[in-house]
């Protein structure tokens, strides 16, 4: 789903601080769906609710970040009392390049996501 990267946007946006909050992190979403309203219909919660959206985003994109899969069998993030934690060191002079590097990517792969056939004729989230 889309918004995991969305997850990773905040990150970046933030230059890839050690920790981000959820709180920050919801903030980033609101703002995103208030923007985009396909990203408003991807969130099956009321983004009003602030301890709603808080419990969606740590079950998921959060949760999809910091567990351990198959594919990622050790994640780049953990999870905080109060948001997730970066599991790489990244030098200082290394952060704005690959933020930037990552905002392009996460830019391409929403883009990727949002206009895929399937998305094309998913009805709007009813209030």
């Amino acid at each position: 789903r889309g918004l995991k990267m969305l997850a990773l946007e905040v990150l970046a946006e933030e230059l890839l601080p050690a920790t981000i909050t959820i709180e920050r992190t919801a903030q980033h979403f609101r703002n995103r769906a208030k923007q985009d309203p396909r990203i408003a219909r991807e969130i099956e919660c009321d983004l009003t609710d602030d301890r709603a959206l808080n419990r969606y985003l740590a079950k998921n994109p959060i949760n999809a970040w910091t567990t351990p899969n198959s594919s990622f069998p050790n994640p780049l993030f953990t999870t905080t009392a109060n948001g997730i934690a970066l599991n790489r060191t990244i030098s200082p002079e290394s952060k704005p390049d690959l933020a930037n590097s990552m905002i392009e990517l996460i830019e391409a792969k929403l883009w990727a996501y949002f206009n895929r056939p399937s998305n094309s004729n998913r009805p709007a989230k009813s209030a």
